[in-house]
């Protein structure tokens, strides 16, 4: 979408359903984003809202980290079937706030259920 307003191409309404045009945010204005899904993994996701992250996986990662990575850089290890960061406070992700934002949690999960829903990120 982003390339397609560079270039003043109008996108149909079915086209490029996860593209939206960041053309200001380029500029120096602000992204037209308000969440954006992270899925590297079959039924694996992530999701963030302005300074929220819930990582919807049982491990809070999809992939396994080598245990000498969590030592050697004192992450914890997460007891809970997801992992929610604020990213305002712990950009490194070292905190997991599942279970005290049980409200959030449920919050993104089912703004998360809504896109996968829709199949489609861009209204």
């Amino acid at each position: 979408a982003t390339l397609a307003a560079v270039v003043g191409f109008d996108l149909p309404d079915h086209a490029a359903g996860d593209s939206f045009n960041q053309l200001a945010l380029l500029q120096g204005g602000k992204s037209s984003r308000s969440s954006l899904v992270h899925n590297t993994s079959k039924n694996h996701y992530a999701i963030r809202q302005g300074n929220w992250v819930l990582v919807d996986a049982p491990s809070g990662a999809v992939t396994k980290v080598p245990a000498w990575f969590d030592e050697q850089f004192d992450y914890p290890k997460n007891p809970h079937p997801a992992a929610l960061y604020d990213l305002s406070r712990d950009l490194a992700q070292r905190r997991n706030l599942y279970a005290d934002n049980p409200g959030k949690v449920e919050e993104l999960r089912e703004l998360l259920r809504q896109v996968r829903t829709r199949d489609r990120t861009r209204p």
